[in-house]
C-alpha cells in the first residue's frame, strides 16, 4: 500500500486561517483474477454462460479461462478549510 500526502496551512495567531491538502492512496491485490465476466470497470457487467455439457449455445466459457485483471483501490482526497475565530481571546 503507498500514499501521499501534502498539506498547507496559513494562519494569523487568534483570529483566521486556511489550509489545502491533497491525500492519495493506492492498494494493490498480490494476484490477479481471471474470469468470464466482460465489462468489469463499467456499469454494465455481462456473467456468460457456462460450457458444461454438449450443445451449450456460442458465447460460453469454460472454466479458468477468461480475461485478466488485477484488481486495487485508488483512493484521492482533496480539502480547503476556512476558519475564523468568533470569541476574543481571552487573558
Amino acid at each position: 500500500m503507498t500514499s501521499r500526502e501534502v498539506k498547507g496551512e496559513y494562519q494569523k495567531q487568534g483570529d483566521y486561517g486556511a489550509s489545502l491538502e491533497y491525500r492519495q492512496s493506492e492498494r494493490q491485490v498480490p494476484y490477479d483474477v481471471i474470469t468470464g465476466v466482460t465489462g468489469i470497470g463499467t456499469a454494465t457487467q455481462t456473467v456468460p454462460t457456462r460450457c458444461t455439457a454438449p450443445g451449450v449455445p456460442a458465447g460460453c466459457y469454460t472454466p479458468g479461462t477468461g480475461a485478466t485483471y488485477e484488481l486495487g483501490t485508488e483512493r484521492k482526497k482533496t480539502g480547503l478549510d476556512f476558519f475564523k475565530y468568533l470569541m476574543p481571546a481571552s487573558n
